[in-house]
């Protein structure tokens, strides 16, 4: 029985050292990544600004494409579009993802939620054009929260995720780059052919 007691106490005595780390750790994390794209920066705002059109280039869509539920609310594209999902798959889970911010052709910001989570994130899209290439930052801020176990992630995040952007956005050039050329006088052709990528609602 003193061995059990001894066991125990140095167990919660190493849950409370790590809960201690973890207190000291921050509890927000940030990724970024960019590319260059050979496209003006206002073709490629089109795209990003389209919840519906993510599927055409975003990771996230290829981890599990067949049992995963997509739901779409508020406009087309721009400020209030909203995607919602919910998968029995812990590397999805169940989230929210809308566009709270979008200045053409340079920004489009959104908020995500989580499960689990008690504090919503956000990414970003900074889209800088210079003589016909654009620069495309793809930038993720998020808050763990108080929990101090879930603030060891804030260690693993940018290698764990990291290369779904650094995917990510190579899907996108390519799907870009392989679109037709746009000014603003086609914008309404460009629009056409986005709505005929956009999943059903």
């Amino acid at each position: 029985m003193k061995i059990v007691k001894i066991l125990i106490q140095t167990v919660v005595i190493l849950l409370l050292l790590v809960a201690l780390v973890g207190w000291l750790l921050p509890s927000e994390m940030a990724i970024s990544r960019k590319t260059n794209i050979d496209a003006p920066a206002s073709q490629i705002y089109e795209v990003v600004n389209n919840l519906k059109v993510s599927q055409e280039w975003s990771p996230w869509y290829k981890i599990d494409p067949d049992s995963t539920v997509y739901t779409f609310e508020g406009p087309e594209s721009g400020i209030g579009a909203k995607m919602s999902w919910t998968s029995n798959n812990p590397e999805i889970g169940n989230g929210s993802q809308k566009i709270i911010e979008s200045n053409k052709p340079t920004l489009v910001k959104y908020e995500m939620t989580f499960e689990g989570f008690e504090k919503p994130s956000y990414a970003s899209f900074i889209i800088v054009e210079s003589g016909g290439q654009s620069q495309v930052e793809w930038n993720y801020e998020g808050d763990v929260g108080v929990n101090p176990f879930y603030h060891y992630m804030t260690l693993m995040m940018d290698g764990m995720l990291g290369p779904y952007y650094e995917q990510g956005l190579q899907d996108l050039k390519t799907m870009v780059e392989n679109m037709p050329d746009i000014n603003e006088e086609s914008d309404m052709e460009m629009q056409t052919e986005m709505d005929s990528m956009t999943v059903n609602e």
